[in-house]
């Protein structure tokens, strides 16, 4: 995905680079074999792994890691993400022998695995009374990151500061009022789904945001998205697929799209239960529909179906929103549930033949569907409506059969 796009500074910009993001759990051999092959599908060529720090005093996982990085590396680029959590309730002590012990585990880790990658992302969680864009107070989450921005730059790798969340850039100001920005090669912006909404997309203006601090800063750092993704949680994998357009539209050198697959079994909490669902295969192994077009139409076709969606309804309207669907010259569309499909195309088509509206209901989730509305859009025009949906998901099936 190259082509470039105007900026609004006037400047001609590469669309990002596409990579992917996927945890592993240790043991999961055959899931990183699948994973690989889908990337492979897709001509995808980056990957974001996520490294947590706990339990690094102990060693935890060494062996895995000792298997899963070379392996990975064999097929693609590999971007490990180094997550230090910053304890809410832990004594300055405490926090400072964390900080020590997070810079430790990633020179260890480069140490050992140094060959496998060139770029390093460093990320430090923002404790719970701190603020979601904020670190820890006492300047231990700083000190952790200076600490692991040095282990990093002494062995010759690229800095990825992480975890920036636009349009709340303060933990972006922390890091340029210590220094850090000057040692970092890119800044890893977080834009993933929210409580509210289940999409969190890159808009320019966001990403303009960070930019602005960068400058400010005198740094010349690149802005990549480094988390992004769509929970497909009532049956919105159209959504998924729109969200995905958006955010490989945004003005980043490069974007990390989470995730692969989604997890077979999620804890209890509500970000475990979003985390479950955002990949682009369920845990059963079938595809969703932003995997197969992307696989069968590359992202071209992701594009142009993307773009059916702006015109839902004849209406222009935003990622999780509903259509306008208004009756067409007086008279109400014939409602077709399933109407993309080869039968209820075939029916859509005898009624529009014969000056009868008819709306379309359909999450497009066959293969080949996509292209028979797009004939009947292309045959009908204005008599023709649609929705993007899952008859599964009751709100949006009750607007439509109103």
């Amino acid at each position: 995905m190259n082509d470039e796009r105007s900026a609004t500074d006037g400047t001609e910009r590469p669309a990002p680079a596409i990579g992917l993001g996927e945890r592993f759990a240790p043991g999961e051999h055959g899931r990183v074999e699948r994973v690989l092959d889908d990337l492979e599908a897709l001509g995808v060529e980056h990957l974001r792994v996520p490294i947590p720090s706990t339990g690094a005093r102990a060693g935890a996982d060494e062996a895995w890691y000792a298997w899963l990085l070379p392996r990975l590396a064999e097929d693609v680029t590999v971007l490990p993400c180094f997550t230090r959590p910053a304890p809410p309730h832990a004594g300055r002590s405490e926090r400072a022998r964390e900080a020590v012990d997070y810079a430790a585990f990633v020179g260890r880790t480069l140490d050992r695995f140094g060959d496998c990658f060139s770029w390093v992302e460093l990320a430090i969680a923002s404790s719970s009374r701190d603020g979601a864009g904020r670190l820890d107070r006492g300047g231990e989450g700083v000190a952790a990151l200076a600490e692991a921005v040095e282990a990093v730059r002494v062995r010759g790798k690229r800095v990825v500061l992480g975890g920036v969340r636009p349009p709340d850039v303060q933990r972006l100001e922390r890091m340029g009022r210590e220094g850090l920005l000057d040692a970092a090669d890119a800044v890893g912006v977080r834009v993933m789904p929210g409580r509210e909404s289940g999409a969190r997309v890159a808009r320019e203006e966001d990403l303009r945001a960070v930019r602005d601090v960068l400058a400010r800063r005198g740094a010349d750092a690149a802005v990549w998205i480094t988390e992004a993704g769509y929970a497909t949680r009532q049956y919105d994998e159209y959504r998924q697929l729109q969200a995905f357009a958006e955010a490989a539209a945004a003005p980043a050198e490069r974007l990390y799209w989470s995730a692969v697959h989604d997890r077979a079994r999620a804890d209890a909490s509500w970000e475990g239960e979003r985390r479950a669902h955002l990949g682009l295969r369920r845990s059963n192994g079938r595809p969703k529909l932003l995997l197969r077009v992307w696989a069968e139409q590359g992202l071209d076709g992701v594009r142009r179906l993307a773009r059916l969606g702006e015109r839902d309804g004849n209406e222009r309207r935003r990622i999780g929103t509903a259509p306008a669907l208004a009756p067409k010259n007086g008279r109400r569309p014939v409602l077709i549930t399933g109407g993309a499909g080869f039968i209820g195309a075939n029916l859509a088509h005898r009624l529009l033949e014969g000056g009868e509206p008819v709306l379309i209901f359909d999450n497009l989730s066959r293969p080949g569907v996509e292209r028979n509305l797009q004939w009947l859009i292309d045959e009908h025009g204005p008599l023709l409506s649609w929705r993007i949906d899952d008859v599964r998901n009751a709100q949006a099936l009750r607007e439509a059969v109103a």
